[in-house]
């Protein structure tokens, strides 16, 4: 759905780029072990990208994309959709099954912070 949606807007291929994390490819098929895999925390960063560009950018909002009942168009913002959610939890699960370390995009440790603040403050 979201490739139809994004296929009439532009002529990029930048809404496939967000699947170079996963393992395999979007047919299914497992990519070659010598392809780069990002971290989920990367696919974490690219969807908030993506909401925000499709959001304020493209001023679609932020409600979740469904179906118009009238018109029967899609209608909100592609990726707050139910089916990226559901792809962006089952990517976390194999990602941790596959030995990555489960962290937060926001993860911060308390000596971090205490750094941040001695550079802000001096």
């Amino acid at each position: 759905m979201l490739r139809r949606y994004y296929s009439t807007r532009t002529n990029d291929d930048t809404y496939l780029r967000s699947f170079s994390c996963d393992e395999v490819d979007l047919q299914g098929v497992k990519k070659p072990e010598s392809e780069v895999r990002h971290s989920f925390v990367y696919a974490q960063k690219y969807r908030a990208a993506a909401t925000f560009g499709f959001g304020r950018v493209h001023r679609l909002g932020s409600q979740a994309w469904t179906p118009n009942s009238k018109t029967g168009e899609m209608e909100g913002n592609p990726s707050i959709s139910g089916d990226i959610s559901r792809y962006m939890c089952s990517l976390r699960r194999r990602k941790v099954q596959g030995g990555e370390t489960a962290k937060s995009a926001r993860a911060i440790t308390h000596v971090t912070f205490l750094i941040v603040m001695w550079h802000l403050f001096l």
